[in-house]
């Protein structure tokens, strides 16, 4: 008798089949591999959804006898913002301009809310802010709205050149709109005592006591004007 142990018989087609099998479970794997992680160039951009911040880059049209000519001139820009927007949504400047062109659209809601998103994105700035109070005071009349983006403009600008211009939009606003003098003048008692160098803040009260028929203050404002306007 022999004393080699013997293996049991296994029929050449199985190690065939168990080949196949393996090669077909790669090639799955490669294949799902190939559809779900991302290659290895940079991944398309994907423009944000209507949740996002496309509720912003509609174009609606809402104020009557606009000129066709100015629709589409005002069309051109707001698309070329927008598309700029798209690939970066941090540009400012994008914002302020489709937020300007929706209002000159009649589109007051939709200016608000671009102005709005713009004073997230930038707290510290001014000039949004300043256009919200615009709108509130002349296009979409809400005063105290009006009266809280002008605040926030003058804070945000304090130390630079067009802080006095906000605190005449301000005084403006208390003239033309609420119609109160002495807050009137009080705002520009504040917007003197910020901007101490600017002499339009006290020529502008010189005319506006004038107007009331107060010649004594009108005086005194308008000899503190002459002593910072130029000749």
């Amino acid at each position: 008798m022999s004393d080699r142990t013997t293996e049991p018989f296994r029929p050449a087609g199985n190690k065939r089949l168990v080949v196949v099998g393996i090669g077909i479970g790669l090639i799955a794997l490669v294949l799902v591999l190939r559809f779900t992680l991302p290659g290895p160039g940079p991944r398309p951009a994907v423009s944000p959804t209507p949740d996002g911040l496309d509720r912003y880059f509609t174009f609606p049209v809402v104020g009557g006898n606009i000129d066709p000519i100015v629709v589409e001139r005002e069309r051109r820009l707001f698309e070329s913002a927008v598309g700029i927007l798209r690939q970066n949504q941090d540009f400012f400047d994008g914002w302020m301009t489709i937020g300007g062109v929706k209002k000159a659209m009649g589109d007051f809601a939709g200016a608000a809310a671009i102005w709005e998103h713009a004073g997230e994105i930038r707290p510290g700035n001014s000039v949004s802010f300043n256009n919200l109070g615009d709108l509130y005071a002349n296009f979409s009349p809400d005063p105290v709205k009006a009266e809280a983006a002008y605040r926030r403009a003058i804070s945000n600008s304090s130390g630079e050149d067009k802080n006095a211009f906000f605190w005449l939009n301000l005084f403006d606003l208390y003239r033309y709109k609420i119609m109160d003098a002495p807050k009137a003048f009080a705002v520009l008692e504040e917007g003197i005592a910020a901007n101490p160098h600017v002499g339009d803040l006290p020529l502008r009260a010189a005319r506006y006591a004038a107007t009331l028929g107060d010649r004594t203050t009108a005086l005194g404002y308008y000899r503190a004007a002459m002593k910072l306007l130029p000749d």
